[in-house]
């Protein structure tokens, strides 16, 4: 896995993973294409070999990033990577309104790296949820979820477990219009 240097603000090193998936996913692609109208395996070989290292780099860089956030990032630079490529590679011009729209994203990109706040959840220690759970599986939800305040996952398979111990109970509750598992 890529270790990045503790100094790097979390904004850098978020940033620089969103630039490397995009120059990996880019070079992967430009290689894809360009073997197929060449013929070329090697061509071929290397972008499945830059796919190979974007997966691993992007796993890597979940350990520093937001899932979504460093994933947004990726794909509006690789859409942008590619139209610049179509526009100096191959003559095609976009309509100014696009350029426009370009700008907006990236704008609103560097919002959601540089001035998003953490949520409740995240604040939390994770050790705490863990430390919610007892030896009975039984799972304390008090301040997660406010509607309930314990839930114990197999409490239904204890339920049914009762309902065939007793099947007169069943048969009765059955009869009243209850429903039988």
């Amino acid at each position: 896995m890529v270790k990045f240097p503790a100094s790097w603000p979390e904004p850098v090193v978020v940033i620089v993973c969103m630039v490397v998936l995009a120059a990996l996913d880019f070079l992967g692609a430009l290689a894809a294409a360009e073997g197929l109208a060449r013929r070329s395996n090697v061509l071929l070989a290397l972008g499945a070999l830059s796919f190979l290292l974007l997966f691993w780099f992007y796993a890597s860089s979940l350990q520093y990033a937001e899932l979504a956030v460093v994933t947004f990032g990726w794909i509006v630079l690789l859409q942008i990577s590619l139209l610049l490529l179509d526009r100096i590679h191959y003559g095609i011009s976009l309509a100014p309104g696009k350029w426009i729209a370009i700008v907006v994203i990236l704008a609103a990109q560097a919002y959601l790296v540089l001035g998003h706040d953490r949520s409740a959840a995240e604040q939390q220690p994770k050790a705490a949820i863990a430390a919610s759970i007892d030896r009975e599986g039984t799972i304390d939800l008090t301040g997660i979820i406010p509607s309930q305040e314990r839930y114990t996952p197999f409490e239904h398979g204890k339920q049914n477990a009762r309902q065939q111990d007793h099947p007169e109970q069943n048969a009765k509750s059955t009869a009243r219009g209850g429903v039988r598992t």
